[in-house]
């Protein structure tokens, strides 16, 4: 093999391996702690279970039963909210009106910890899918919102300036101008809310549902059968890191010029 081929091997090889190495070295000490057994078998399960209860799960079918009705509700408050988060936010960052009358209010409202809302979703929809998707909303709303209120106000003043001296309307400048101005900062709260919304998924699973990744885990956990919450667990996140990998391949597309030159 040549010098130059070796070198190309090794350049290959050090772009690959370093995003990896962490994630390898985790299995490797979970691995290792299992087979000695540091920690009660029935608590630690070895990785190789773990993987063999995936494709039971996924042979089975109850994986995909379970996984799209956590995706059926992920997308449903994740649509509501964000989409609320957007208009408020845009309302929030054009007007000042809007600014004085609502921003002391949902300013109050923001220190709220998502999870302290739970109790209210149950009293006002039950435990049923209603509550879910309202929780998840609420995930999803004030990422979004303060995101759009910043890229809105963010826009520079002569680029307003240019759309009024060539006579366009409000909803021309805003089109034109302040929509694509703002859109890398809406891609950005976007981007955070879908990450909130798979942890308010499972949150909203646990607390009382009778299918879904969360409720997966929660019987699993019911039953001692830790492989299957530990499924549940990477299930979540490699499904999180799949979402957060397609909204940053669409942030790309939409706004390209944002991206850093090497």
């Amino acid at each position: 093999m040549s010098a130059a081929k070796r070198s190309r091997i090794k350049d290959h090889l050090g772009k690959i391996l370093p995003p990896f190495s962490i994630q390898l070295a985790v299995l490797a000490g979970w691995y290792y702690l299992a087979k000695y057994e540091v920690f009660p078998p029935t608590l630690l399960i070895p990785p190789q279970r773990v993987w063999e209860t995936i494709v039971d799960l996924w042979t089975s079918g109850d994986l995909t039963t379970h996984l799209g009705w956590s995706l059926r509700r992920v997308g449903l408050g994740y649509a509501i909210g964000s989409g609320a988060g957007i208009a408020v936010g845009a309302l929030l960052g054009s007007s000042r009106k809007a600014q004085i009358w609502l921003g002391p209010t949902l300013d109050m409202f923001k220190q709220v910890p998502v999870f302290a809302w739970a109790p209210m979703m149950i009293l006002f929809f039950g435990i049923e899918e209603a509550s879910k998707i309202a929780f998840i909303a609420v995930a999803c709303f004030y990422p979004v919102l303060l995101n759009t209120s910043q890229g809105v106000q963010g826009v520079p003043t002569k680029f307003l300036e240019v759309g009024e001296s060539f006579a366009l309307t409000r909803g021309q400048i805003f089109q034109r101008i302040v929509l694509p101005s703002a859109l890398p900062a809406v891609l950005t709260g976007l981007r955070q809310s879908i990450a909130l919304a798979w942890m308010a998924v499972v949150s909203a699973e646990l607390l009382g549902a009778e299918s879904g990744i969360g409720f997966f885990m929660t019987y699993a956990r019911q039953l001692f059968q830790m492989d299957g919450v530990i499924a549940g667990v990477l299930l979540v996140g490699a499904v999180g890191i799949l979402t957060n990998s397609l909204f940053a391949g669409l942030e790309k597309w939409l706004v390209p010029w944002t991206r850093e030159v090497a």
